[in-house]
């Protein structure tokens, strides 16, 4: 099962035809103003970066018609529309990553299965050109830690844009994007869905191989698969973070409706215990800003409808967090956080027919839904 990958492109291939009506429209009586346009967008959105109180971007891509990519930015004291090249005109932006107020980067795929990358100069957003092979592929995560070392990681695709053949990982040098070979185990089969960087020497990579999760580590020279032992089968890692070498986490699911949580200690990865909601689903992103501070992001389904979660570690346990009101009813697909009083996470509100923008902060005593 992989949430990131599968997930977030078959969350686009139904329209939203729909909007849930605010809670302030009059029923009955004088004709009622108008309801004020949603400050979000009718979208899926799929990842969040910031560098800053005052700094931050959230990406993904627009939930009615042809999907188009959206790119959100935040300046302290509103979320905007930002204004993208006009290629590709339709297509999907699954990840990004920033890395100063002047330098970041998006990437993604074409409705057609072709992998772009964009970045952020400070001034704007233009599009750079990637390696022609593969031909077909998704890019799903993007991580750095300067203007010349910035990795984006997906997974190869048939012309069909369905089935993933194998884990791929690009590498900008602050010139151009240079494929890096990944080992697989499974020929043909498998996906890193995210990235983290500590430095040029150590990154991780997390994502499936066959029906098996994997974990991959940059050791400045090449990737090597990392050992972990898991007791079922079908599952998937969505996330990974870290605040040092020696404390990294990794987040997924399984098909069985079962949250997964890792954690690196400098030697191994071991398990932990993750908090049981009532509602199978999984974990979709981690995010580390101390030993002691850690957020895990994803939703839960009964069925009809999802249900976002948040987990909280504190050092020394995983505990739920109880999602803000307008906020519940939707999936968190990412999250970012530049201290302990300042996290977003980001996602949709909906099912089926209703796919509005979700965006809940974090300001150190609660969380919020940005309206």
């Amino acid at each position: 099962m992989d949430i990131g990958f599968l997930g977030r492109r078959w969350f686009a291939s139904t329209a939203a035809v729909a909007l849930i009506a605010p809670a302030s429209v009059l029923l009955g009586g004088a004709a009622a103003k108008p309801p004020p346009p949603p400050a979000l967008p009718v979208a899926t959105l799929t990842s969040v970066a910031a560098t800053s109180a005052g700094n931050a971007w959230a990406v993904g891509f627009t939930a009615r018609g042809t999907s188009q990519p959206v790119i959100l930015h935040w300046n302290g004291r509103a979320w905007a529309r930002a204004v993208i090249p006009a290629t590709p005109r339709s297509g999907f932006l699954n990840g990004v990553a920033a890395i100063s107020a002047k330098d970041a980067w998006a990437v993604g795929e074409t409705i057609y299965h072709r992998p772009f990358t964009l970045h952020w100069n400070g001034a704007q957003w233009s599009r750079v050109a990637v390696p022609a092979q593969p031909k077909y592929a998704v890019l799903d995560g993007v991580a750095g830690t300067s203007p010349k070392d910035v990795w984006a990681v997906g997974g190869k695709l048939d012309s069909y844009g369905f089935s993933t053949l194998g884990e791929l990982a690009l590498h900008w040098n602050g010139t151009v994007w240079k494929p890096v070979p990944v080992p697989n185990l499974y020929p043909d089969s498998g996906a890193m869905n995210r990235v983290t960087a500590l430095s040029p020497s150590n990154a991780w990579g997390v994502g499936y191989t066959g029906i098996q999760a994997s974990i991959f580590h940059w050791n400045g020279e090449v990737w090597k698969r990392s050992k972990v032992r898991l007791h079922l089968d079908g599952n998937s890692l969505e996330g990974v973070s870290g605040s040092s070498a020696d404390d990294m986490w990794a987040v997924g699911g399984s098909s069985y409706g079962l949250s997964l949580i890792l954690r690196w200690n400098g030697t191994t990865w071991q398990h932990y215990q993750a908090p049981r909601p009532t509602l199978g689903g999984a974990l979709n992103s981690v995010v580390a800003t101390s030993p002691r501070n850690a957020w895990a992001v994803g939703s839960g389904s009964d069925g009809t409808q999802f249900f976002s979660w948040i987990f909280r570690w504190n050092g020394g346990t995983w505990s739920r967090v109880l999602s803000p009101a307008g906020a519940i009813h939707g999936s968190l697909l990412d999250a970012a956080a530049t201290s302990a009083k300042n996290a977003w996470a980001v996602g949709y509100l909906g099912f089926i027919t209703v796919k509005r923008a979700l965006i809940v902060h974090w300001n150190g005593t609660s969380w919020s839904p940005v309206d």
